[in-house]
């Protein structure tokens, strides 16, 4: 993972184990209002918890691209939801 390098993938730097306790050091990704807010906190602030249909085609197509660099690499993510996908400050989404 810490291999892996792209505009939609939240950066891994270390990989761990402390006493029983796996960790993984990654970009700290703060959303638009300064603070790290996932795609499932999104959705919970908006009115009818929908999002607009263009902002919507723009984060999967994101998201779609993130998957595909990281499975041409071997590496397969196996829990993606909302709570997993990050806002950007730029209001684009990185898959963690």
């Amino acid at each position: 993972m810490s291999d892996l390098e792209h505009e939609h993938i939240v950066r891994v730097h270390h990989m761990g184990e402390y006493n029983g306790t796996y960790y993984l050091v990654m970009d700290y990704v703060t959303g638009p209002e300064g603070r790290p807010q996932s795609l499932h906190q999104e959705l919970d602030n908006r009115p009818q918890k929908r999002i607009d249909p263009d902002t919507a085609a723009k984060w999967v197509r994101q998201i779609a691209q993130g998957l595909a660099y990281a499975h041409a690499r071997g590496v397969i993510h196996r829990d993606i939801k909302p709570a997993n996908i990050l806002l950007t400050p730029e209001g684009d989404v990185k898959n963690h």
